[in-house]
């Protein structure tokens, strides 16, 4: 993009900030407003939007942003798009984080069920194993493209691996239990 370091800090700082206080709106969201499984699953296309904005954003000519040491900056436009992109993948992260495990805990009677018990566990096992997998298949190689000039493969390869799998296994993974689902008993955002 062309930026000093103290810009280029500035912007992941601020990104990275929102992407932690994200999950509080999402939280309220989903407790106040639209449900767990609306709000996860609203927030989850917008992080996919945001990822395919970044793919784009590296890829094709009119938005791609100079070679890194050219000398040259990102226009207005370049750097607005690139802002955007990072924000929606944020706001996409608040749906997400708070949300998806307590909705697949949401699932299961514990209490007064053995097989619930049992299968809350085998959910919880698959369910971290298929985010802790998603989350190590993209580093576990060279990524496609270089610092100065990525490819797109280099931005769907992470949103493939990164971003579908914590949002989708939880809604996939309780499909079967879908008529059997165990609503919070209140929130501190609606009168019970």
């Amino acid at each position: 993009m062309g930026a000093t370091p103290a810009e280029a800090a500035a912007l992941v700082t601020s990104w990275a900030g929102a992407c932690y206080l994200t999950p509080l709106l999402g939280a309220w969201l989903a407790d106040a407003r639209w449900g767990r499984y609306r709000t996860i699953l609203r927030l989850s296309l917008v992080y996919l939007a945001g990822m395919t904005l970044l793919a784009v954003s590296a890829s094709f000519p009119g938005v791609l942003a100079p070679v890194a040491g050219s000398g040259l900056r990102a226009t207005f436009g370049q750097r607005a798009l690139l802002s955007f992109a990072l924000y929606l993948v944020a706001l996409g992260t608040g749906g997400i984080k708070p949300n998806v495990s307590a909705f697949g805990a949401d699932q299961f009677d514990t209490a007064n069920n053995v097989t619930d018990r049992r299968d809350f566990d085998s959910f919880f096992g698959w369910f971290y194993l298929s985010v802790n997998v998603a989350r190590r298949v993209p580093s576990s190689r060279p990524s496609i493209g270089s610092f100065s000039r990525p490819s797109i493969w280099s931005f769907v390869h992470p949103s493939v691996h990164s971003s579908i799998p914590p949002s989708v296994s939880p809604l996939v993974l309780s499909v079967p239990r879908a008529l059997c689902l165990h609503p919070p008993w209140s929130s501190i955002f609606r009168r019970t």
